[in-house]
């Protein structure tokens, strides 16, 4: 992940590498900038691992989507009031 990627990879290689910048909060756009591949290369792959779409925007805190959060959130205090 450090440094600029080899010219040629192995696709393990690339998913691998997807699966950690994924897991490092970067959105779909920043993969592909720093792999040097296209928006859809990095989608496919995601979405062949499973991997749900991070947040775009400066607002990111390595959070998925808004309303994934916020559903949690909800859900995590309707459990808290039903514990009361």
């Amino acid at each position: 992940m450090a440094g600029d990627p080899p010219e040629r990879t192995r696709l393990g290689d690339r998913e691998e590498a997807v699966r950690r910048l994924h897991a490092a909060g970067l959105n779909d756009r920043e993969i592909a900038d720093r792999l040097h591949r296209r928006v859809l290369f990095v989608w496919r792959v995601r979405d062949r691992l499973g991997l749900p779409a991070n947040q775009r925007g400066p607002a990111r805190q390595g959070e998925t989507y808004f309303t994934e959060h916020l559903a949690r959130a909800r859900l995590k205090t309707i459990l808290e009031r039903g514990a009361t």
